[in-house]
């Protein structure tokens, strides 16, 4: 009878973990030359395994991070998250506000690239967008993370939130923190689909662009994403609102 009452207890306790957000993962803003030096090498690493993977350059697995800076870096906010346990940086954003060129007034990366999206950021308004872009997930890193949780928390690894959901609820936080009402960029089709998955609906705006990972332009509506979701999925809504309080 003991035995039954403590398994339940614990059922009970992991059946609620994912509103309790379990503290994992921190996000911070890299302020630091050293802090930006290593939002670059994530990236760095991620564009020269996803170059290999494609077109089998092994010489782009040693590429250093001057190949992955362009002229928004300058300007733009990037973040870096870790895994608390151990201090891993396992992933990071960077959004780019609107900048204006004297060939485009609203410059964002992507609206550089995609006229349709370029069209919509005039329709809505550049200062009411934010574009989140180097949504990065080192794949080492998430691998470190899986290993410490199966060895130490097996049931946090098995019935915490996805990790992707920590990344989605510090974009909704800078969104927040900022006032804007659409995240704008360009996002792999696959990354798209997960973020459907979860009840994130995002709009895509024309073609593909014709870079070598095909990415797609696209538009999340922040407020009507969040008023949907508190409907069809309110596990994660409460999961982003309660990251956002946090």
């Amino acid at each position: 009878m003991e035995s039954e009452r403590r398994r339940k207890q614990l059922d009970a306790f992991w059946g609620a973990h994912f509103e309790r957000r379990g503290a994992l993962f921190e996000t911070t803003l890299a302020k630091t030359p050293q802090e930006k030096e290593a939002f670059y090498r994530l990236r760095a690493g991620a564009f020269a395994r996803d170059v290999y993977i494609l077109f089998g350059d092994a010489l782009q697995r040693d590429m250093d991070t001057k190949g992955v800076k362009d002229v928004f870096d300058e300007e733009a906010t990037h973040y870096l998250t870790h895994f608390k346990p151990t201090g891993d940086l396992i992933g990071g954003i960077r959004f780019v506000a609107p900048r204006p060129f004297l060939e485009n007034p609203h410059a964002f990366p992507s609206t550089l690239c995609s006229p349709e999206l370029a069209a919509f950021v005039e329709k809505v308004g550049a200062p009411n967008c934010l574009e989140v872009s180097r949504f990065l997930m080192d794949r080492e890193g998430a691998e470190r993370v899986e290993g410490y949780l199966h060895k130490f928390h097996k049931e946090i690894s098995e019935k915490s939130p996805p990790k992707l959901l920590y990344f989605i609820a510090d974009a909704y936080r800078i969104c927040q923190s900022q006032g804007v009402s659409y995240l704008i960029g360009s996002f792999d089709k696959h990354l798209l689909a997960i973020l459907r998955l979860v009840g994130i609906a995002t709009k895509t705006v024309g073609p593909p662009l014709k870079a070598f990972d095909q990415l797609q332009p696209f538009y999340i509506d922040v407020a009507r994403v969040m008023k949907s979701l508190q409907k069809a999925n309110p596990r994660v809504y409460h999961f982003l609102l309660e990251e956002h309080d946090a």
